[in-house]
C-alpha cells in the first residue's frame, strides 16, 4: 500500500495485470486503458475491503483476460469479493471464468444474478450441456470466501466454510482457452461486474475431495479476516 500511495500520488492507479502467481504464465491483463479496474484513488486512497487491498471493478467495463490452455475435468474456483447493489441487463455479470472465447462451451463460471446480487451462481457448461448451482445468501454485498468446487459427482459451492448447496453433474476433460476476470472475453454488454475483488484461484483438481479445502480457507481467512 505504500508503494502505491508514492506510485500514484494524487492521481488514481489502475490495474493493467493480474499476474498468474502459479508459474503457468495465465496472467490476465488489459491494454484498453479505460477499461483497466481501479486500485488506487487519487482522493481517498488504496482501495480496500474489509482493511485489505482490492481491486474495483465499476461494470463501466473493467475486465482482464488471458489466452491460455487448460485442460481439466474436476476443479476448484476461489473468490475472495463483495458486490455492489447495482443493477444489470440481461446477463448475469460474472466474477471469474475459464471459457472457450466469446462461446459458452469449456466453461466455468462464477458469477451473480442479474436481478438480485445475493443471487450466486456456480456454473460449468460443457458442449452445450450446463450445470448450474444457484443459492441465495444476501452476505454478498459484504466481502465473502467462496470455495466452489467440481468434483466428480456434483458442482458444490462453500461460502465462508458453509456448504451452499450441491448440483449433480458428471464431468469429463476439457479445455479451456481463456481466464476472464471481472467479463467475459468479447465484453459482452452487462455482464460486467461492480465488485471488489482480491482473489481468484483456480486448481485443474477438487481440493476438497483432496482434503485440502478447509486449509486453503483457513489459509485465505488469516490474511482477509472474513469469518
Amino acid at each position: 500500500t505504500v508503494a502505491l500511495a508514492d506510485h500514484c500520488g494524487s492521481n488514481s492507479g489502475y490495474v493493467s495485470k493480474w499476474y498468474d502467481q502459479s508459474g503457468n504464465t495465465n496472467t490476465a491483463a488489459q491494454t484498453t486503458t479505460s477499461q483497466m479496474p481501479k486500485i488506487y484513488d487519487g482522493t481517498t486512497g488504496v482501495v480496500t475491503e474489509n482493511g485489505k487491498p482490492a481491486v474495483y471493478f465499476n461494470g463501466d467495463p473493467n475486465s482482464l483476460h488471458a489466452s491460455t490452455s487448460i485442460s481439466h475435468t474436476n476443479s476448484t474456483m476461489i473468490v475472495v469479493c463483495s458486490v455492489d447493489n447495482v443493477s444489470h441487463g440481461t446477463y448475469d455479470p460474472t466474477v471469474l471464468r475459464l471459457g472457450d472465447g466469446s462461446t459458452k462451451d469449456n466453461d466455468i463460471r462464477f458469477m451473480y444474478g442479474t436481478s438480485n446480487r445475493s443471487n450466486v451462481i456456480f456454473r460449468r457448461e460443457q458442449n452445450t450441456v450446463v450445470n448450474s448451482l444457484s443459492y441465495t445468501n444476501s452476505s454478498m454485498l459484504n466481502q465473502n470466501l467462496t470455495f466452489n468446487v467440481v468434483s466428480s459427482s456434483n458442482l458444490e459451492s462453500f461460502m465462508n466454510g458453509s456448504s451452499q448447496g450441491t448440483q449433480a453433474n458428471t464431468p469429463t476433460a476439457m479445455t479451456s482457452s481463456s481466464v476472464d476476470i471481472g467479463a467475459v472475453v468479447d465484453g459482452t454488454a452487462n455482464v460486467e461486474i461492480h465488485a471488489k475483488i482480491q482473489e481468484a484461484i483456480f486448481y485443474t483438481v477438487d481440493q476438497d475431495s483432496a482434503g485440502n479445502r478447509t486449509g486453503i480457507e483457513s489459509n485465505l481467512n488469516t490474511f482477509y479476516n472474513i469469518f
